[in-house]
């Protein structure tokens, strides 16, 4: 026998005095959540709820999300946690999709007309027999008209219940997709899975009974946030401090004045943190408290591939030797921030294996641009020869199957390449990082290749070299460039190069490099000047 609202019991007769969820001044502690979720619990099975119906969930973050959601699975039901976005013909159609036959839904505000929308979605669906309109005061009277509200219904709700007895392979949660690529489906997750994806979480992130305090920003309804933070955390009896809508300042104001333990966000919820640590906020005291940082459900959009790891390699290093816990956590105010980046980019392992991967990816990208650079010159070249018939190949010192060689390697590394940057990069920004490169890169080789003989391959080395590490300095040192998103000073008022692309300094710049590298003027008057010496002496 195993249902997932033992989470949930375990701790409330471990530790029934402490907090279990926190919201502005509003505090419950264990017993209180227990009993709440048993009321619950008794007004489902008289209504006639029986193990095994399907029981929906629309709420914020509030502490009416996880009384209903232990409330439900106590009763031996399923619970269907419904998107707080969704309209009333999406509503509808989720509850008619996963026959649910009660729908619990959060009033919302004059942003959010949660009620209305969940309402009007309940109405249209014929096997959707209950509907209990969540009130954020429970004495208050409902909203909309004729429409029963919770707190009205658990009047009289016993605060004891026996949870139903289910196995580890009934359903316990039927969670939806996002519907993206067509209408949404369900997905059946046993009390069994759950269960087991808590134990895990806390096994992995060493979470400590009655000790963490988890601050809670990810919606409920999701897997993450309901997984790592709210099963796992009831698990271990920790404060859940809940915040409806993520806001950075009100998260940073509330890690201190909570000593948050645990936080867990995605990329942008993490970057929003760092631009609102103001000169008011005591960063140390954060760092002090905070054990635990957990970033998920997307790629983190400061971490740039190669590119980005060779720019801050200074700063690895130290983040391996000075970092905090499972994240790194060093200052992470302004001169920090690449710090914390770096500590993001690599795991947090001892100084010699830090220094190891950084030193093989260099290694490695250094490769790439080589291999690259070596293609492309021999291609470039063979096309003017046949075209235009100068001898610019004679120079080039490599053979056809070498070029056969070096573009399977070339091609193979690059796809490495790409596949990183487009899992950690969107498809906007690389569009333009890679225009920028191209025309950095291709273009002056191309144009060196085709109308000068004299072009060889040390002067495509310089220009390889040179342009694309100018091209990606600038893209990521300068806001107006890549966005304040991914530039590697993003705090600043202003731009280190104030342009929008950074062609308009790379593409000139590659040019005088190309040339440099094959005519090499200063070996000219150097051997000038030898000559007119040995002419002189022999006079």
């Amino acid at each position: 026998m195993l249902n997932l609202s033992v989470l949930l019991e375990d701790s409330a007769r471990t530790h029934p005095d402490r907090d279990a969820v926190v919201l502005g001044t509003t505090r419950l502690t264990y017993a209180q959540v227990e009993a709440a979720a048993n009321r619950v619990a008794n007004l489902l099975v008289d209504r006639g709820i029986w193990p095994g119906d399907k029981v929906a969930l629309s709420c914020p973050n509030v502490p009416w999300f996880p009384i209903v959601y232990y409330g439900i699975l106590k009763a031996g039901a399923v619970v269907v946690p419904l998107n707080i976005l969704l309209k009333s013909r999406e509503i509808a159609y989720h509850l008619a999709d996963s026959e649910a036959k009660a729908y619990f839904c959060f009033e919302g505000d004059a942003g959010l007309a949660m009620g209305a929308e969940g309402h009007a979605g309940f109405t249209e669906t014929a096997g959707c027999e209950h509907f209990f309109l969540v009130t954020a005061d429970p004495e208050a009277h409902s909203p909309i008209e004729g429409v029963e509200t919770m707190g009205a219904a658990l009047q009289g709700s016993a605060t004891t219940f026996d949870s139903m007895g289910t196995t580890g392979d009934d359903p316990a949660v039927l969670l939806y997709t996002s519907g993206t690529t067509g209408q949404a489906k369900g997905a059946e997750l046993s009390h069994a899975n759950l269960v087991l994806n808590a134990l895990a979480c806390n096994r992995l992130l060493e979470n400590r009974p009655a000790l963490d305090t988890h601050l809670v920003v990810l919606p409920l309804f999701h897997s993450f946030g309901a997984t790592v933070q709210m099963n796992a955390g009831f698990s271990t009896a920790s404060t859940l401090v809940l915040l409806p809508r993520f806001d950075a300042r009100q998260t940073v104001s509330l890690m201190q004045r909570e000593e948050i333990t645990f936080f867990a966000g995605v990329p942008t919820m993490w970057w929003g943190l760092l631009q609102a640590l103001t000169e008011d906020v005591d960063v140390a005291r954060i760092a002090k408290n905070l054990r635990v940082g957990v970033s998920g459900g997307a790629c983190r959009d400061h971490q740039a591939g190669l590119f980005y790891l060779l720019l801050i390699t200074a700063g690895v290093a130290a983040a391996a030797v000075v970092g905090s816990g499972q994240i790194g956590v060093v200052d992470v105010k302004g001169q920090g921030a690449p710090i914390l980046l770096a500590s993001e980019v690599l795991p947090h392992h001892s100084t010699g294996r830090v220094v190891v991967i950084v030193l093989v990816a260099c290694v490695a990208f250094l490769a790439v641009l080589t291999a690259v650079a070596s293609v492309t010159f021999a291609a470039a070249v063979s096309v003017a020869r046949d075209l235009f018939g100068h001898k610019g190949r004679s120079r080039i010192g490599i053979g056809e199957p070498a070029v056969m060689r070096l573009s399977v390697v070339a091609l193979f590394a690059v796809s490495l390449l790409l596949a990183t940057a487009l899992y950690r990069y969107p498809i906007e920004f690389l569009l333009a990082f890679s225009l920028s490169l191209a025309a950095t890169c291709v273009f002056p080789a191309l144009v060196y290749s085709f109308l000068w003989t004299g072009f060889n391959r040390r002067g495509l080395l310089w220009l390889v070299y040179g342009g694309l590490s100018l091209c990606a300095l600038l893209t990521l040192t300068s806001p107006a460039v890549s966005g304040t998103k991914y530039a590697l000073l993003p705090e600043q008022d202003f731009n280190l190069i104030p342009l929008h692309t950074p062609g308009l300094i790379s593409v000139p710049a590659a040019f005088l490099l190309g040339w440099l590298g094959s005519a090499r003027p200063w070996e000219g008057a150097a051997r000038t000047r030898r000559t007119a010496l040995r002419e002189a002496r022999s006079q």
